[in-house]
C-alpha cells in the first residue's frame, strides 16, 4: 500500500475554515464556495519498487451525519472521476491531478454535538488483491448576500422574554 498525500488547489489568501466536532478537536480545512471548481492532485510515494494497478479514481461526497441513539447518514453528492488508467507506476514518488467543475456543494460544512455535515475527496486505487482507499476532507461555506436584506422595506423584528417578567422588542432597519 503506498502513502498517499491528498492537496487541494487552495484559492490564494482565503483563509481556512476552523470547524470543532463533538469532542472539541478542531481543524482548519481548505475552504471553497458553493459552484467553484474543486481540484488538486495526489501525492503517491511507494513501499515497494512498483505498483500495479487497475485504475485510480477519485470521488467527492457530501454527507450527512444525524448521531442518536443510531449514527443515521444521507448522501447528497457524490461525483466521481478517472485519476488513472490501469499501469504500474515504478517511480518512488508520482504526482497525479484530479479534478471536479462548478460542483453543487448546497450546505455548509458543519461539526455539531447532534449532526455533521461534511465534505471529502476520496481517492481509490483498485488492486488486485486489495484496494487502497485515502480521504482528505474539505469546508464548504456559502456566503450570505447581503442584497436580500437591501431589497426589504419591511424592518426586522425580534422579541424576547420571559413570561410575565420581562419583554424585549428589538427593530432593525437595514439603510
Amino acid at each position: 500500500k503506498p502513502d498517499c498525500k491528498i492537496v487541494f488547489d487552495e484559492v490564494p489568501g482565503r483563509h481556512r475554515h476552523k470547524l470543532i466536532d463533538r469532542d472539541d478537536h478542531s481543524a482548519r480545512y481548505p475552504t471553497f464556495f458553493n459552484g467553484e471548481d474543486i481540484t488538486g492532485y495526489i501525492d503517491l510515494k511507494l513501499n515497494s519498487k512498483s505498483l500495479r494497478h487497475k485504475g485510480i479514481k477519485a470521488e467527492l461526497h457530501g454527507i450527512i451525519e444525524r448521531y442518536g441513539t443510531i449514527k443515521k447518514t444521507k448522501e447528497f453528492l457524490n461525483l466521481k472521476t478517472d485519476v488513472s488508467r490501469p499501469e504500474e507506476i515504478t517511480r518512488e514518488k508520482s504526482t497525479l491531478n484530479f479534478g471536479f467543475k462548478n460542483v453543487k456543494m448546497p450546505y455548509e460544512s458543519y461539526k455539531g454535538d447532534y449532526a455533521t455535515v461534511k465534505y471529502y475527496v476520496k481517492i481509490i486505487i483498485t488492486a488486485t488483491y486489495k484496494n487502497a482507499e485515502y480521504e482528505q476532507e474539505f469546508a464548504v461555506v456559502n456566503p450570505y448576500d447581503s442584497s436580500i436584506l437591501q431589497n426589504n422595506d419591511e424592518p426586522l423584528r425580534m422579541q424576547v422574554g420571559m413570561k410575565d417578567k420581562l419583554s424585549l422588542s428589538i427593530y432593525f432597519q437595514h439603510k
